[in-house]
């Protein structure tokens, strides 16, 4: 790697705080790196810190971003067979819009549409027709409110384990932080 593609990767850590005002021990430790892997490294280090990285970070950055494994994304759309129209009237400040719809998204729950929380109604009739009635359990007189607890399909549901796995290799990936003294 050159001194000059070393230098365009590092300037776009500008952003994080604790820049150093020379980087000759950050190129002494990362000349041997492909460019590819240094780029690697500095889109990691840009999402994931907020302090400008060691050699070290780097290096663990380049390593973490070579063994990461894509996770696939399951179709959440279905193709509709006959596609709708939707016309919304014109307003005082927009034109008339059409909408031309040709898929329905599934989700696997459509209680809480793959989060993994209910959204339930306290009280005698919920203020939005698609909540459901069910008390929140809290003893003595409140008003009514809107609350949430684990779905039901939260153990089963395929969408959340799918998450729940994807962030278990994340996470499993992320390299330690040294402490800074």
């Amino acid at each position: 790697m050159t001194r000059a593609e070393f230098d365009g990767q590092m300037r776009r850590l500008a952003g994080l705080r604790f820049m150093p005002a020379d980087l000759a021990t950050h190129y002494e430790g990362l000349r041997d790196l492909p460019v590819t892997a240094l780029v690697s490294a500095v889109s990691r280090a840009i999402r994931t810190r907020s302090e400008f990285p060691t050699p070290y970070e780097l290096r663990m950055d380049a390593d973490v971003e070579a063994r990461a494994v894509p996770v696939e994304a399951e179709p959440a759309d279905t193709l509709l067979a006959h596609p709708v129209d939707v016309v919304i009237p014109a307003s005082a400040l927009t034109p008339a819009l059409t909408l031309h719809i040709t898929h329905a998204h599934d989700y696997a729950c459509d209680v809480c549409r793959d989060t993994g929380w209910a959204s339930l109604w306290c009280g005698q009739r919920p203020s939005y027709a698609w909540l459901a009635v069910h008390s929140c359990g809290r003893q003595g007189g409140h008003g009514e409110h809107e609350w949430v607890r684990h779905c039901h399909c939260r153990s089963t549901n395929r969408v959340l384990a799918r998450r729940r796995a994807a962030a278990a290799v994340k996470y499993a990936q992320e390299p330690a932080r040294a402490p800074r003294y």
